[in-house]
């Protein structure tokens, strides 16, 4: 399958691309390289090829052949958020759900969206799954919550959409900058 990942460079993305193609899958990957320094470790030998640029620049072209995206690309800390939610929002939000759209009308059938957990911010229930309300705390946390709702009703009949929460594996990049409330 041919499969677009979005922040390849990032915390999971380095991780999940070179896995894709392990299982032979052809990946694409979109990156701004800001991360490109600072692994922890060299732990992959598989680099796919990247397209170095933002998320918000992504064009029909880019998308032609694709299969299935995996959008991982977004500002994804909170002091960033926090010092400039007009970016964060920009990017994480309105960016996201541009690539969406574009993915749907490209053809793109299979959109992974990788949310997080901090939508819920401080639970009011010890059980928290899907169905429990959100509740932001951060400029990151509040984008992922949109970007969630605005996504949901473009799954259709032609189009598989998938909201994952941000599980946390041992990473080639470490993020010490988010706040789990």
């Amino acid at each position: 399958m041919k499969v677009l990942v979005t922040g390849t460079e990032g915390y999971l993305g380095s991780l999940f691309a070179p896995i894709l193609m392990e299982r032979g899958h052809e990946v694409t990957a979109v990156d701004t390289g800001y991360y490109k320094v600072g692994w922890l470790y060299n732990g992959t030998e598989l680099t796919a090829k990247t397209l170095n640029k933002d998320i918000r620049h992504i064009t029909a072209e880019d998308l032609v052949g694709i299969e299935a995206i995996v959008h991982m690309a977004e500002l994804s800390n909170d002091p960033t958020g926090q010092l400039s939610p007009t970016i964060t929002y920009d990017i994480n939000h309105k960016g996201s759900v541009r690539l969406a759209e574009l993915a749907k009308q490209a053809g793109v059938r299979r959109f992974v969206y990788m949310s997080s957990c901090s939508v819920y911010g401080v639970a009011s229930e010890e059980d928290v799954t899907e169905e429990t309300a959100v509740n932001p705390q951060t400029a990151y946390a509040e984008c992922k919550a949109f970007v969630e709702r605005d996504l949901k009703p473009m799954a259709d009949a032609t189009s598989r959409l998938l909201l994952c929460a941000m599980p946390l594996p041992l990473a080639l990049r470490l993020e010490c900058d988010l706040t789990l409330c």
